[in-house]
């Protein structure tokens, strides 16, 4: 319906009117109206529903992994949601809570992916020696790529029978996912590992390194009469 006055007396009596048809009886059981208030509440509940996913998932990399990845991982997943949300505005997609909860659902998926990746970056850093960073990272990224071919086919493969088969209630949740899969499979790819490689990422960040206080002091003895009592 159109934008109504707060005043809704009457309004039961003109709807029926209005739907009242030939062969067609037709039953109000309720209105329910919703105001700029409550548009505006939801809104910001999920601006603040995606901020706080991107938030823990910048803790959750920067506790396993390292910072700058986690900072990488983090732009990435923005990537993904600013992607999809603009291709929506761009086409004048209807943008509502199914779409908002394909959004949420595509950044868990998508951190998922770039986990495996940062986990093979940090396993060569340790195991590979003598090649540089960018090198390194290219090598993990060519022995990922075929899992994330693999999986992203099997899982394009559930979105769209859920797009054509799935009926109206989830073909715009389904749209949604199908455009941030595409993006969050590149991103993990090139976004996600470029940020650190550009942040100055090394070997040195995922080597353990030995606090001076518990490194092994090396003693070394030198009695000059062991030497005398040896000679004679």
């Amino acid at each position: 319906m159109p934008p109504q006055s707060d005043n809704v007396d009457g309004l039961n009596s003109s709807l029926t009117k209005a739907l009242t048809l030939p062969n067609n009886n037709v039953e109000i059981s309720n209105v329910n109206i919703i105001g700029s208030q409550v548009g505006n509440e939801i809104y910001l509940n999920s601006v603040m529903s995606l901020v706080l996913a991107l938030v823990c998932m910048l803790g959750y990399v920067a506790l396993r992994f390292q910072f700058k990845l986690a900072l990488g991982a983090v732009l990435s997943l923005f990537h993904d949601a600013i992607v999809t949300i603009g291709v929506f505005a761009l086409f004048g997609f209807p943008f509502d809570l199914t779409v908002l909860a394909a959004v949420l659902a595509l950044v868990g998926y998508s951190i998922n992916d770039t986990i495996v990746v940062y986990d093979r970056i940090r396993e060569n850093f340790r195991r590979v020696r003598g090649i540089t960073p960018r090198q390194t990272v290219d090598l993990s990224l060519t022995e990922t790529l075929r899992r994330t071919i693999m999986t992203i086919s099997t899982v394009l493969l559930v979105v769209l029978a859920m797009l054509f088969l799935g009926g109206d209630g989830l073909f715009w949740f389904s749209v949604a996912l199908f455009i941030g899969l595409l993006a969050g499979t590149y991103s993990s790819t090139y976004i996600a590992s470029s940020i650190p490689l550009r942040m100055g990422l090394s070997r040195d960040d995922f080597i353990v390194k030995v606090k001076p206080e518990f490194e092994e002091e090396i003693v070394t003895f030198n009695d000059p009469k062991m030497f005398e009592q040896d000679n004679a």
